[in-house]
């Protein structure tokens, strides 16, 4: 299993699943030794008999016998092959077993790390506000330079940290979330919903216009860096997106268990379309008092959203305790890959 530092962390902490895993690795060497062509010397009986014969004398006696064990040795292989193939899947279903019940322990580290990396990190991203290229970094000054070489890093260790998130947000949840909508008891792809809402605590504070309705609107831009237009949720962990959540003002982060996840994006998708449905029922009020009037009425400003309690990483780099509405629970990724070159 190719794994990541950060990933590699969290596993270490769940002895069951490194246990497994090297049941699992130990399997694999059985099975390939069983297919190994070049594993056991080729029997030629016939050609022995041939060559006996050739040289005058009698077929061996054992000719038999050593064609039947040579029989009995590739069914008893094929048999063994049987088992131990089917043995593959018990082992992964298990390993996806252990890591669900140790993503609760394995959340902590993860949050360690990234209270560790943005206390670095930051100080970094502060230095290259309105860098865009190594010459300004250098009329910056020396702090500057060493803060535009090493700023790559500290996106990748960010990233890193975000990829186990998903593993152990995978783990607990699988490949639905229940937020609320989507088909009765079967909830939305995780994969969806986990880009920025699992990384930012208040999206729709950030995003003020954002509503359920129209998330994909082109012509509704979301605040942070994105790929393409129309799809604001889907982001690229580069040292943009990492630049943008360290310097951008109001920027809450957090690192939520799959619960909290869910908890957290019902509630913001709840506020927002009530917020909506309120802003479009005082429109339309006001626009009927306009017509009747004879006049245009004017565009209501949204109010802002209050803040909601949530496990954040503070400036300084601490971490606050969730509110009541965040859940306690966890995640798994496909124990064959991480998803390094798979951003969310």
């Amino acid at each position: 299993m190719k794994t990541i530092a950060a990933l590699d962390a969290v596993l270490d902490s769940i002895p069951e699943f490194r246990a497994l895993e090297a049941a699992e690795t130990a399997l694999k060497k059985h099975v390939a030794a069983l297919r190994a062509p070049g594993g056991r010397a080729p029997v030629d009986l016939a050609g022995e008999a041939v060559a006996a014969l050739v040289a005058g004398k009698p077929i061996p006696e054992d000719l038999g016998r050593r064609a039947w064990e040579e029989k009995q040795r590739i069914e008893f292989t094929r048999a063994e092959l049987e088992i131990v193939v089917g043995l593959d899947n018990r082992l992964r279903g298990l390993k996806e077993g252990a890591l669900r019940k140790g993503a609760n322990g394995a959340f902590p580290i993860l949050r360690t790390m990234l209270d560790n990396l943005v206390t670095e990190a930051r100080p970094m991203a502060s230095l290259l506000r309105g860098i865009n290229d190594a010459q300004a970094a250098i009329d910056a000054g020396p702090d500057t330079v060493k803060a535009w070489s090493g700023f790559n890093d500290m996106a990748s260790r960010y990233r890193e940290v975000r990829s186990a998130q998903y593993v152990l947000t995978r783990a607990s949840a699988g490949d639905t979330i229940d937020i609320g909508v989507g088909v009765a008891g079967g909830g939305v792809s995780l994969s969806g919903i986990f880009p920025v809402w699992s990384e930012i605590a208040n999206v729709t504070e950030l995003w003020p216009e954002y509503t359920p309705k129209r998330w994909d609107d082109a012509t509704s831009v979301p605040p942070w860096p994105i790929e393409a237009p129309g799809k604001p949720f889907q982001i690229k962990h580069d040292r943009a997106w990492f630049l943008w959540v360290l310097t951008t003002p109001g920027v809450r982060l957090w690192l939520p268990t799959a619960q909290e996840l869910a908890a957290g994006v019902r509630e913001q998708r709840n506020e927002a379309a009530q917020r909506d449905g309120e802003a479009m029922t005082s429109q339309n009020q006001q626009s009927a008092n306009a017509a009747a009037a004879g006049e245009i009425p004017q565009p209501r400003r949204r109010e802002p959203r209050r803040e909601r309690p949530d496990r954040l990483v503070s400036d300084d780099g601490d971490v606050r305790e969730p509110g009541a509405a965040a859940a306690r629970v966890n995640a798994l990724a496909d124990i064959g890959a991480t998803q390094d070159g798979e951003d969310h």
